[in-house]
């Protein structure tokens, strides 16, 4: 199954959501693999987050799984876990240049070998995020709770609504806090969306994750922000699979 991470505005945690949920799942599902596509192009951060340095990258592998099948053996394992990335490509004229049927023929590949692949997509409504977007077969809007991203998330669910994906849309409210302003039931309301996980306000140990090359599961997994992602991918995982 395909999961694509989106947020329509930058800066609201999108990639740490993704790679999170993507390790969680992982963890979740021993026997099967899964892997985490960067769609940033010549811009994506995941290898970063994972302190990572791929051989091979997405524009590569989209290339072979045109003539092969199997193309696992192209991904690049995290540690000794059961998470494989797909690295963005760092060649801003090839990402370009990627056409949709080798985006299909890279997905196509991917949804033989992997449970569960997980997209780090661009904010940016390009041609090749709307593809992901048709492609996948759950989207979660990642948002938080303040006027300016809700009123951007609101013009993106309208958007998606109109474009038909809203049906396989959820709402994930991320860097929470009970205090704030913007509640969760309140953005609810207005949004006339369920939010199907908020994911606390944990600054420090997000940020010392990230900086260390960790999954907060590996530096934190007694914290609540962990729970939270637990959480996260155990409402995924009963989505698809049930």
């Amino acid at each position: 199954k395909v999961i694509a991470i989106y947020s329509n505005k930058g800066g609201l945690g999108k990639t740490t959501v993704a790679v999170n949920l993507a390790y969680e799942l992982s963890e979740m599902q021993k026997k099967d693999k899964t892997a985490l596509v960067d769609m940033n192009m010549f811009l994506g951060d995941v290898t970063t987050f994972l302190d990572l340095t791929p051989t091979y990258d997405m524009i590569y592998l989209a290339e072979k799984a045109e003539n092969k099948e199997d193309i696992t053996e192209f991904a690049t394992q995290y540690s000794e876990s059961n998470l494989f990335v797909i690295a963005d490509s760092p060649y801003r004229e090839f990402s370009n240049n990627i056409s949709r049927d080798k985006i299909v023929h890279l997905f196509n590949a991917l949804r033989k070998n992997y449970k569960f692949i997980l997209v780090d997509c661009s904010s940016a409504i390009t041609q090749k995020t709307k593809y992901v977007l048709d492609f996948a077969d759950l989207i979660l809007l990642v948002s938080e709770a303040n006027l300016p991203t809700i009123r951007n998330c609101k013009k993106c669910l309208d958007f998606f609504e109109k474009t038909g994906i809203l049906n396989k849309t959820e709402l994930i409210l991320n860097r929470y806090s009970a205090n704030d302003e913007c509640q969760a039931e309140d953005i609810e309301t207005v949004l006339k969306k369920e939010i199907v996980v908020t994911l606390p306000n944990d600054w420090y140990s997000v940020t010392d994750s990230i900086n260390r090359g960790l999954t907060i599961a590996e530096s934190f997994p007694e914290v609540r922000i962990h729970d939270a992602y637990i959480e996260l991918a155990e409402f995924v995982s009963d989505k698809l699979c049930r």
